[in-house]
């Protein structure tokens, strides 16, 4: 007996409000009897760290962190009304499935308390239940971190058979996921800079008296410039589009002869936060976007002012494998642009002065996935209440999952609520429903759930506007993020490079 997973969707990438359908297809050459058969739709963030020795220069146990943060699963077959399981005759049979790729994470507590187990040579390594967990934008697929980080995304189809004999059938189909972008703020004009300055000193004259190599009277000090780099406030950046930037060069004291460009570099730098429990590690990296030396290229100005030509590097795009900005359980990705800009001045063929810039920009990576429209004509709807009769209806009363030891909660921590749906006020009912912060994703609010932590919460907005709404074909998938091609089998979770997790 053979089962394979087939998904229709030809798609390199899914993302939010995608439907992801297909079948399981079962091949068996003599008739079986199954129980079951059921298929999931899953996402894991995993991480797995190493403490710092002791000082007993003891080695530390390896600290791993698993959150389910996609779980959704469909029966496509039960056991008859008898409750025994079906004979399935010789031959091809399928059994389609479909499901709608939701907005936020859902990382209830109950989910995680199995303990998630990994084989590390001869040991057995074992996740603890998390402490705490992250309602927000669900991540995009993340590799490259073997060992060490991982999120994933695949569909998993399970064939149970009734008899202890014979082993469950399973087969997992992975799959990449990058989630819709943010709607991007309308472009006024305005721009975020970072700015540096420098005074270049004229040489003596042959035959003059002043002390050093450099004259120290007013008359013979040399240019004084600002470098300074300039990109749209909103600062987006966007796999496989040009750099959004402006360089400039400004004469202070109006002096603008003898400067030439030496060298410019432009890279994204980026970092992955890493958590496994109360280990931390950052995981710094550079995409180095262009870098050019001994370009001995002319500064022109024009009113005191010089823009170095933007051709330099148009047509040389983010990189396609930089996964946009996320923030989820154990796991996160930020990034800065750094512009590096060398100057010299005096006589090439002398000893002329050289002088490097180093400026830096905080900036947010999008995915390249544009909402669609139907999805951008929803969000003016969500506006905060302004009277009684907009406010939304109360919530039914819930109850907390009880702590890891069995015990009640206690009053103070009634109120606690997830992060992403109405929390609970002294009144018993909802506050006004307020906007999300800029740059949470389109209208998540997100943070660490502290105290009781409530598993039938209500949906988030964006959750109830994937449910609600039909699915639709995203927007182009060919302009922004493509994860890394995957390496080393279905888990990459190997302990073979183990990272240490301290800074």
């Amino acid at each position: 007996m053979t089962a394979r997973i087939i998904v229709d969707q030809d798609f390199s990438t899914f993302t939010n409000l995608d439907t992801i359908s297909g079948k399981v297809l079962l091949r068996t050459p003599k008739p079986i009897n199954i129980s079951t058969i059921t298929v999931k739709l899953e996402g894991e963030s995993r991480t797995r760290l190493i403490p710092p020795p002791t000082q007993q220069n003891e080695r530390p146990r390896p600290q791993l962190e698993f959150h389910k943060i996609l779980y959704k699963t469909d029966t496509l077959m039960a056991p008859d009304v008898t409750g025994r399981a079906v004979t399935i005759p010789p031959g091809e049979h399928t059994y389609p499935f479909s499901f709608k790729l939701p907005f936020n994470t859902d990382c209830p507590v109950g989910r995680n308390a199995a303990p998630a187990v990994s084989l590390s040579g001869m040991s057995v390594e074992i996740a603890h239940p998390p402490a705490s967990h992250r309602r927000g934008p669900l991540p995009p697929t993340l590799r490259g971190f073997p060992g060490e980080a991982e999120i994933r995304y695949y569909l998993k189809a399970t064939l149970a058979q009734p008899s202890f004999l014979k082993q469950n059938i399973r087969v997992i189909s992975p799959f990449n996921f990058c989630p819709i972008e943010p709607p991007r703020p309308p472009d006024n004009g305005s721009e975020a800079f970072a700015r540096k300055k420098h005074q270049f000193m004229r040489p003596h004259a042959s035959g003059s008296k002043g002390k050093g190599l450099y004259a120290t009277s007013i008359q013979d000090q040399g240019p004084h410039i600002s470098v300074e780099t300039r990109i749209p406030t909103a600062a987006i950046l966007t796999p496989n589009q040009d750099l959004p930037l402006r360089i400039l060069i400004t004469s202070l004291n109006e002096q603008t002869d003898s400067m030439v460009l030496s060298t410019i570099q432009l890279d994204v730098a980026s970092y992955t936060h890493v958590h496994a429990h109360d280990i931390v590690r950052t995981e710094p990296n550079s995409s180095i976007i262009l870098s050019k030396s001994n370009m001995a290229l002319p500064l022109e100005f024009r009113d005191n002012v010089c823009e170095i030509p933007r051709e330099l590097w148009y047509g040389l795009p983010v990189q396609q494998s930089l996964p946009p900005s996320f923030e989820t359980c154990n796991l996160s990705r930020a990034y800065e642009l750094i512009v590096r800009v060398g100057v010299h001045f005096g006589d090439l063929n002398g000893n002329p002065q050289y002088v490097s810039f180093d400026l830096r920009h905080p900036v947010q990576m999008y995915s390249g996935i544009a909402p669609p429209p139907e999805l951008l004509a929803s969000l003016p709807n969500r506006t905060a209440v302004n009277s009684a009769a907009e406010a939304p209806p109360p919530l039914p009363a819930r109850k907390p999952v009880p702590t890891k030891e069995g015990s009640a909660p206690t009053p103070a921590n009634l109120g606690a609520a997830v992060p992403g749906s109405y929390p609970a006020s002294s009144a018993g009912a909802p506050p006004a429903y307020a906007p999300a912060a800029p740059g949470a994703g389109p209208g998540l609010s997100g943070g660490q759930v502290q105290g009781e932590t409530y598993a039938d919460a209500p949906p988030s907005y964006e959750d109830a506007v994937a449910t609600q709404m039909p699915a639709v074909q995203v927007g182009r998938r060919d302009g922004g993020y493509v994860p890394t091609p995957q390496v080393g089998g279905e888990d990459t979770m190997l302990p073979s490079d183990e990272k240490r997790g301290w800074h």
